[in-house]
C-alpha cells in the first residue's frame, strides 16, 4: 500500500492547472486540491507532481483495498469449539431459511465485507460527500450491507431511516409514497421517531427553530403552541391529507421538490437543533423504478433520484434557481421537475445534514448517476470470498448444532461449501445460506440418508 501525497504538495491537473493538496481520502484515491479559482476533489490518477526530480510523474497509484484492521490469527482446532445458542441464534437460523438476517443481528453475522464496511465508514465521516450508490447482483448481499450501514450510521450518531421502493405502488415515481416510508422508518437516537424529533426540536430550541421553512415552519409553530391535532400529525408524516399546518402535500409525480425540501429540513433539525451527525436515508431496490405503468413515470422517478442526490450534496443552484414553464415546471439550471402548485426549492439550507444511500442491481441507474454527478461514490459488491463463506458456514453449523443437536464435521462443512459454490457461485450469497441451512435440516430429519442424495437431486 502506497502512502498518499502529504498536505501542501504541489500538483498539476491537465485542465485546471497547478494546485496544492489540502487533504486526501480513500487511501489516496482522491485529493482535495486548491487550484487558482476553485477547490475540488480530483482523482489521483489525473494529477502529476510539480517540481524536483518527480516533476511530471504520476501520483502513486491508490491501494485497491481499503485499510482494515488486521485480525489476529488463531490456531485451527481439529473440530470447532462448542457454543451455547440463545433465542437470538434461533431467530437468526429461522431467518436464514429465507436467506435474510434480522436487522438487530446484522453486524454479528456479516462476513467477508470488511472493505465495503470500511468504505462506508469513510463516507459517513466525510461531510462533503452526501450520496453513495451500492451496486450488486440480486442475492449478492446489497440489502444486508444496507442494514450493516444502518447500524454503523447509528453508532456514528446519525438519525437513520431505511426504506425500499415498491414496484407495485410505484413509490419512485410518486415522491410522497417514498417520503411516507421514510417517515415511518425514521429512528432518531435517544429521541424516537418523526413525531418525537419535531417535539424535541421545539423543546430544545425553546420555540420554533426554523420559522422560515415552507412546510415545517407552521408545523413547529403549532407544536410550540400546543395546537397540533391528530390530522396534523398524520399530514406531516405523509399518512393523511394536508392540513392548514402543512399546506398542500399532494401525491403527484411532479412533487419531488416538495419532499426533498421537507427532508432537507429534517436533516437540518437533526444536525443544528438536536445535535446529531445528520440524517441518513437508506433506499433499497432502486432498480424497481423502471417498473412503471407509463414511461413518463420513469422519467419523473429519475428526476426525483437526481434531485434527492443533489439535495444531499448541498448543490448551491438548488437554493434559488429560476423555474421555467415548459410541459412541466423545470429548473432553469438543473432541469429538475418542480411542482407547479408549490414551487419551493429542493434544498432548504446548506449544509442540510442529509446523506443518501441507494442500492441497485447493475443497470441504467449507474449511468444516470454518472451523468448527474461525475464523482459519485460507488461501492460495487464483489463476490464474497470462499474463505469468508466457509467461516459463515462454520458459524451456522455451530449454532445449529447447539440448538438441535445436529451438526456436520469440519471436513463435511468444507466439502459442502465447495459443492454449494460450484452449484450457485459466490455471487448468490443468499442462496448459499439458504442451501446450507437446508442441508442441516435434511440431516436432522433424515439422519440415515446420505447427504449426497440431496446434493445430486
Amino acid at each position: 500500500m502506497r502512502t498518499p501525497i502529504p498536505k501542501g504538495a504541489q500538483v498539476r491537473h491537465r485542465l485546471m492547472g497547478t494546485g496544492r493538496v489540502l487533504q486526501s481520502r480513500y487511501n489516496g484515491y482522491e485529493y482535495w486540491i486548491q487550484f487558482k479559482a476553485v477547490r475540488t476533489w480530483v482523482k489521483g490518477t489525473e494529477l502529476r507532481f510539480v517540481g524536483g526530480k518527480e516533476d511530471g510523474k504520476r501520483l502513486p497509484a491508490p491501494s485497491r483495498r481499503l485499510a482494515v484492521a488486521p485480525q489476529p490469527r488463531t490456531a485451527r482446532a481439529s473440530e470447532p469449539p462448542k457454543i451455547v445458542a440463545t433465542h437470538e441464534d434461533r431467530r437468526v437460523i429461522e431467518a436464514f431459511r429465507l436467506g435474510t438476517v434480522p436487522d438487530q443481528y446484522v453486524q454479528k453475522w456479516t462476513f467477508g465485507r470488511d472493505d465495503e464496511l470500511a468504505h462506508i465508514n469513510y463516507w459517513l465521516d466525510d461531510q462533503a460527500d452526501g450520496s453513495l450508490l451500492i451496486e450488486g447482483a440480486y442475492g449478492s448481499g446489497k440489502s444486508h450491507l444496507l442494514q450493516a450501514a444502518r447500524a454503523r450510521a447509528h453508532e456514528s450518531g446519525y438519525a437513520v431511516s431505511y426504506s425500499h421502493l415498491d414496484a407495485g405502488e410505484e413509490s419512485a415515481a410518486f415522491p410522497k409514497r417514498l417520503y411516507r416510508q421514510i417517515a415511518r422508518g425514521l429512528e432518531v437516537p435517544g429521541i424516537g421517531g418523526l413525531t418525537h424529533l419535531l417535539m424535541a426540536s421545539v423543546e430544545r430550541h425553546g420555540g420554533n427553530p426554523i420559522p422560515d421553512h415552507p412546510i415545517l415552519g407552521r408545523v413547529l409553530d403549532k407544536i410550540a403552541d400546543g395546537r397540533m391535532t391528530a390530522a396534523d400529525w398524520a399530514a406531516v408524516s405523509g399518512e393523511g391529507p394536508a392540513t392548514a399546518a402543512t399546506g398542500f402535500l399532494p401525491d403527484f409525480t411532479t412533487t419531488a421538490n416538495v419532499y426533498c425540501n421537507l427532508l432537507s429540513g429534517l436533516g437540518h433539525l437533526c444536525t443544528e437543533v438536536v445535535g446529531l451527525a445528520g440524517l441518513v436515508l437508506l433506499i433499497d431496490e432502486v432498480e424497481t423504478a423502471s417498473a412503471c405503468l407509463y414511461r413518463f413515470h420513469f422519467r419523473r422517478a429519475q428526476s426525483f433520484f437526481r434531485g434527492l442526490t443533489m439535495t444531499a450534496n448541498d448543490e448551491p443552484e438548488l437554493l434559488d434557481e429560476p423555474i421555467l414553464r415548459e410541459s412541466t415546471y423545470v429548473g432553469a439550471h438543473t432541469g429538475l421537475i418542480y411542482a407547479g402548485h408549490r414551487r419551493v426549492p429542493y434544498l432548504y439550507t446548506s449544509p442540510c445534514g442529509l446523506k443518501v444511500v441507494m442500492a441497485t442491481t447493475p443497470g441504467p441507474m449507474r449511468g444516470q448517476y454518472k451523468e448527474w454527478r461525475g464523482e459519485q461514490t460507488v461501492i460495487e459488491i464483489e463476490p464474497v470470498r470462499a474463505r469468508a463463506l466457509r467461516s459463515l458456514a462454520e458459524r451456522i453449523n455451530l449454532v445449529y448444532g447447539s440448538l438441535f443437536g445436529v451438526e456436520f464435521k469440519s471436513v463435511t462443512v468444507t466439502a459442502l461449501v465447495g459443492k454449494l459454490l460450484t452449484r450457485f457461485g459466490s455471487v448468490a450469497t443468499r442462496r448459499f445460506i439458504k442451501a446450507f441451512v437446508e442441508c442441516l435440516d435434511y440431516r436432522r430429519f433424515h439422519p440415515n440418508v446420505p447427504l449426497k442424495d440431496l446434493l445430486n437431486s
